[in-house]
């Protein structure tokens, strides 16, 4: 499976897609796909390819990666100009806070999005608790060229894989809406890529999660698939009818070996 990612992302799940999708074939694609952690969306559109009629909930707790996908990708606003990578224009999407979120155009909300994210140091994703952005100006490998800029744009515009419902907010306002036959795919943030805010990931998240599973997702007959780090096969065993462990590559500049926890249960 050689999907590309619309965008970098810390995350993303290209690597373990072809992993996932053994359990996901176990689905007859009859119900709804609800993936509340969407990121890139590769799982998404691997869905998309292999259930075409299958309608998709995607969400995410970042607003301007909605944005993103349902405006940009789907390429419903205006294409890029060379204006909207200016110097000037890169500082103005970078001071937005989230309170400005709904003041400024859709257009505006999946640009701020993407300039923000392809010319930052290592394609990272991070802010400071109002929402500015806070990750530098990768002006080494060319983040601070509108040219390079531009040409990210321009590759991205367009690509999206169908008009989906998008919705952002907590985890749980896209899971709650599975209803007997869907298929919930959680996949939640990581601590060391978790980086929106003020918004943290641990335990008492996963806890939460666990509970949603065990008391709401099984009794009403969900398909649920969840991928975390190794170590929650000691929270997710309890629950999952079948699992698997991956060896993963190290990222960035760790060394420490990683081991990705894939878990599944069906009706």
């Amino acid at each position: 499976m050689t999907i590309k990612p619309p965008f970098p992302w810390n995350g993303a799940k290209t690597r373990i897609l072809k992993d996932l999708m053994p359990f996901i074939e176990q689905w007859d694609g009859k119900g709804k796909w609800i993936e509340p952690f969407l990121g890139t969306g590769i799982v998404s559109r691997q869905i998309a390819e292999t259930y075409p009629d299958s309608q998709q909930i995607l969400g995410d707790l970042n607003p301007w990666l909605i944005a993103a996908h349902q405006y940009w990708l789907n390429g419903t606003v205006e294409p890029p100009t060379l204006t909207d990578v200016s110097p000037e224009k890169v500082r103005l999407y970078r001071n937005l806070q989230d309170n400005e979120f709904n003041s400024v155009s859709e257009r505006d909300q999946a640009l701020r999005f993407l300039v923000c994210l392809y010319s930052a140091w290592g394609n990272r994703w991070q802010t400071n608790e109002d929402g500015t952005f806070a990750t530098p100006i990768n002006t080494a490998r060319n983040g601070g060229d509108p040219r390079f800029l531009l040409r990210r744009l321009e590759e991205s515009y367009g690509t999206g894989w169908g008009k989906h419902s998008y919705q952002h907010g907590n985890w749980l306002l896209t899971a709650q809406q599975a209803t007997k036959g869907d298929f919930v795919y959680l996949d939640s943030p990581y601590p060391e890529t978790a980086g929106y805010g003020t918004t943290k990931w641990d335990l008492e998240d996963w806890s939460l999660m666990y509970d949603w599973v065990k008391t709401v997702a099984i009794p009403n007959e969900v398909f649920v698939l969840v991928s975390n780090p190794g170590t929650m096969h000691l929270l997710w065993d309890y629950l999952m009818k079948e699992s698997i462990k991956i060896d993963m590559p190290s990222q960035g500049r760790s060394t420490r070996p990683r081991v990705e926890y894939i878990g599944f249960w069906k009706p």
